[in-house]
């Protein structure tokens, strides 16, 4: 089973509660670079408008998803990531900058604080503990109460989020999920490492530290994206770092990325079927103020020719939405992102007729990645992906999903297909593609000159057998002059 961004999320623009207008800001401790005001809270730091991005607990269905996994007959549960979105209380007076509606979400709240009628005014109150932050009350709610059914039945694999970063929520993550053994409570970054089976094996990248070009999706502008072209393909934009001059981790990041994806590639010559897993997409697809743009920048720029090549298939989060993109002749690995696994939802302003005219182009620095989409879609629906290994090999990726109308969970219709053994690609770096497709034509036409050339010789000359075997005696003592490297398909 697979699914991403699941918490419930509760992330006002401000400084958070406590900040009322005309006082100092709070100098508290930070979550998700917001200062908190745990202590002390009066009626008008609670009921003080607070606008950002708030989710009711009605629209979050994390927990009837992973209840309805029970019954899929799970062997291991893959979480792609972002396990907590609850950075502090709920804002009772909030405004959701997308919906501009208010939220319900105020029961995170101390239980006997959750709404503003419970409060006196002048009341003095402490909102610890609370169902929210980076500490076990927080991560009960928001993870292992609604996946409490789910964890009996099957073990998981843990991938880190973004909202796992040290100072968001990773010491939970560390302490309660990490296999990472560590001394101190929160690591920075670590190396990619392969969980294996008897017939395939997860290579696992922890992509939590990149960051984006103007804090990334989350912060994407709405617009009609462009649908299906007269003529031609879609080429989506690539979102380079370097357009953000204050961005100072640029070439360490690369860096970093490249070595990681050199452990990658290692790692996947050991497995017939090599599945990468991480948080962010490598070939996402999003539309940004009109514009169709592929993330993530920094993971592209970061691989080598040959990283994807056995490769069978891609799984990512982070996006907030069901994402399957299929390229012809399996040039690059399917790219499945199942970030709807309950949090909030992001804009989904996709042209879904474009998907087939989609036209994936990577420039690196002596070389392309391409790949010519087959198919794909986005879905705003909240639900999971179960992948399944068939008798001969062969793997399927179904999709369920949450239904609003009668508030149940169903099959998509739709799945993916994914041949057992390694991927055979077609993406090659200039060098080698300019060199050896002129040289398999001269190797094609080569019976073909030898006879042109022996046809002239006997019309120009006496030509005899014995002569003809006697220069072919000669011929057989001397060595080629280069011997061609086998061609393999990769």
């Amino acid at each position: 089973m697979f699914t991403a961004d699941t918490g419930l999320r509760i992330k006002p623009t401000n400084l958070g509660l406590g900040n009322v207008a005309n006082e100092p800001p709070c100098n508290s401790t930070t979550i998700y670079g917001i200062h908190q005001c745990f202590l002390n809270f009066t009626k008008d730091d609670l009921t003080q408008p607070q606008t950002g991005s708030f989710q009711g607990l009605d629209e979050w269905h994390f927990k009837e998803l992973v209840d309805s996994a029970t019954s899929k007959d799970i062997d291991v549960i893959i979480h792609l990531g972002d396990y907590l979105y609850r950075q502090g209380p709920c804002p009772i007076n909030n405004t959701d900058i997308l919906d501009h509606e208010k939220k319900n979400c105020s029961a995170v709240n101390a239980p006997e604080f959750a709404g503003a009628d419970e409060i006196v005014s002048g009341t003095v109150m402490n909102f610890i503990p609370g169902e929210y932050g980076d500490n076990w009350w927080g991560w009960w709610s928001d993870f292992f109460y609604p996946t409490l059914n789910l964890l009996k039945e099957a073990p998981i694999i843990a991938l880190r989020g973004n909202h796992e970063i040290c100072d968001r929520g990773g010491y939970g993550y560390f302490m309660f999920l990490s296999p990472i053994e560590i001394e101190d409570y929160c690591l920075e970054k670590f190396d990619p490492y392969a969980i294996k089976f008897e017939h395939e094996q997860f290579l696992v990248m922890d992509d939590s530290i990149i960051r984006e070009l103007n804090g990334g999706v989350d912060h994407f502008l709405p617009g009609a994206c462009p649908g299906a072209p007269n003529t031609g393909f879609v080429v989506p934009t690539q979102l380079t770092r370097y357009n953000d001059t204050n961005d100072k981790d640029i070439q360490y990041h690369l860096d970093l990325f490249t070595q990681h994806f050199e452990k990658i590639h290692a790692m996947s010559l050991e497995s017939e079927n090599s599945f990468y897993i991480g948080h962010r997409p490598l070939f996402g697809i999003c539309c940004n103020n009109g514009t169709v743009v592929t993330l993530d920048w920094t993971l592209q720029q970061a691989l080598g020719p040959t990283t994807l090549d056995q490769i069978s298939a891609i799984f990512s989060g982070h996006v907030h939405w069901l994402q399957v993109i299929e390229f012809e002749n399996n040039t690059l690995p399917p790219n499945i992102i199942v970030g709807n696994g309950g949090t909030k939802m992001i804009r989904n302003n996709i042209n879904q007729s474009s998907f087939p005219h989609l036209y994936l182009q990577i420039d690196k620095h002596n070389f392309k990645i391409t790949g010519k989409v087959r198919k794909g879609f986005t879905s705003s629906q909240f639900g999971y992906g179960i992948m399944e290994r068939s008798h001969d090999g062969d793997y399927e990726v179904t999709f369920h999903v949450w239904h609003d109308n009668d508030s149940t969970v169903g099959p998509l219709n739709y799945s993916v297909s994914i041949p057992k053994g390694p991927r055979k690609s077609n993406n090659t770096s200039p060098s080698k593609t300019n060199i050896q497709a002129p040289m398999q034509k001269s190797i094609w036409f080569l019976p073909f000159y030898i006879l042109l050339i022996v046809l002239a010789c006997c019309a120009t000359t006496k030509f005899s057998l014995g002569k003809w075997l006697s220069m072919r005696r000669m011929r057989r003592t001397y060595e080629p002059i280069y011997e061609m490297e086998p061609m393999h398909s990769s």
